[in-house]
């Protein structure tokens, strides 16, 4: 008797070798899609492939990045980049083209003035501002946004993709807040809490605004997972990246934060290349809460990636296990470490013949006064410098930090000036 999960994986992926390629979607212009590749482009792809003997292709990240150009850079773990959407594809786009004589005039030169030839980078502020535009023009001419109620259409897609809740009202307060971090926002703007992001998305003065994101995700599903099937039906494996991480400034981290450690960000240790390591700036998991809650966010990021992918890329997959953890007031990587970790305690190293004076060598930074009188070319300079942000050691010219020092932003962010003698 077969092995039934066997005979099913080997109905997904192909167990022998197979020739793969990996592109950015934004790079598969056509000479139907000439601004920027689009989810629509995919099946012509797919056909290019099958004639090249090409069986696998794998996507960089196309969830919705925001204002960062970076496919890594995820706003959302769920959404997809309303960039990719294909305008002219969208079944509200034909009547307003051919009735609405300022559209077609804001549409042809839209396309007119970013062409893409391939040798340079295409203008990625200015697409997704303009598309954003036309896409908004397109959403007025729907029953939703006249109604300011999801069609039923809508209200099943809803239904089926609750994490949109969240990214609606988000992407809403964005929008509001000239597309500045959530950090930057008012108080009560910053962590609502579910209930209150509930409130927000049944308030009837943001309805229209809260679906009109609803009904581009809608769309940019419709046509991922049209595209995706097409490419599928053609008998080639379509792949997706997803990062690992996520970026402070997204859906997820401010609607969702137990998910993650705020107070820590990723990236990797020194090495020869990196002499300060890597800060990412992302925040790191706190797997604690999401064991607690069932993983129940993982699993419903990889089911929502199901239906477009026959295979995944986990970029950075190491994080599941061992991360470099970057203390969130370090701009370098220097001073991170690896979580999880095994500890030492105190009592073990004085067990095994470390005094209390020689562990306080070991592990805290002595800052000697010549290092920043280097810079001053001042000794009382230095001295107040130090002051600020140090104790001194006994009659040493030595210094160690305050407990108050929580990393290098603390010195990026003093006021010098009058230390140094440059007021």
């Amino acid at each position: 008797m077969k092995n039934t999960k066997t005979v099913e994986l080997k109905n997904r992926i192909s167990p022998e070798r197979t020739t793969g390629i990996s592109i950015p979607l934004g790079a598969l212009c056509t000479k139907k899609n000439t601004v920027i590749g689009e989810y629509t482009v995919l099946p012509e792809l797919a056909k290019f492939c099958k004639k090249a003997g090409i069986g696998l292709i794998q996507l960089l990240p196309v969830n919705d990045t925001g204002t960062q150009s970076s496919p890594y850079s995820g706003l959302s773990a769920f959404a997809l980049h309303p960039i990719y959407i294909d305008l002219t594809a969208l079944p509200e786009f034909e009547a307003l083209y051919a009735e609405d004589k300022k559209f077609k005039k804001d549409y042809d030169a839209f396309v007119k003035d970013n062409p893409y030839d391939g040798k340079k980078r295409y203008n990625y502020s200015a697409i997704l501002n303009k598309k954003e535009e036309l896409l908004r023009a397109l959403y007025q001419t729907t029953d939703i946004a006249k109604t300011e109620k999801p069609s039923d259409e809508l209200a099943k897609w809803i239904k089926k993709n609750p994490w949109i809740v969240n990214y609606a009202v988000y992407k809403n307060l964005k929008f509001k807040y000239m597309q500045a971090s959530w950090k930057e926002w008012k108080k009560e703007d910053q962590n609502p809490g579910e209930k209150d992001i509930e409130k927000r998305w049944t308030d009837s003065k943001n309805q229209k605004e809260n679906l009109f994101y609803a009904w581009t995700q809608m769309r940019a599903n419709q046509q991922f997972k049209t595209a995706c099937d097409a490419v599928k039906k053609a008998g080639i494996i379509i792949k997706g990246d997803m990062p690992i991480l996520m970026n402070e400034d997204s859906c997820d981290a401010w609607a969702l934060p137990g998910i993650f450690n705020q107070n820590l960000r990723a990236g990797s240790p020194v090495d020869n290349e990196n002499p300060s390591g890597q800060n990412w700036g992302f925040p790191t998991y706190n797997w604690k809460y999401l064991k607690e809650h069932d993983y129940n966010w993982w699993k419903d990021r990889l089911k929502n990636a199901e239906q477009y992918y026959g295979a995944y890329r986990l970029d950075h997959i190491l994080g599941f296990f061992r991360i470099w953890a970057i203390p969130t007031r370090d701009t370098t990587a220097i001073l991170g470490h690896t979580a999880p970790y095994v500890s030492i305690s105190r009592s073990t190293l004085n067990n095994a013949g470390f005094d209390d004076a020689r562990i306080r060598w070991l592990s805290q930074p002595h800052v000697p006064t010549g290092a920043i009188e280097d810079i001053t070319w001042n000794h009382e300079s230095a001295v107040k410098i130090l002051e600020q942000f140090a104790n001194r050691l006994g009659n040493e010219e030595l210094w160690l930090f305050k407990n108050t020092v929580q990393g290098d932003k603390d010195f990026y962010e003093a006021d010098l000036s009058a230390l140094c003698g440059q007021e």
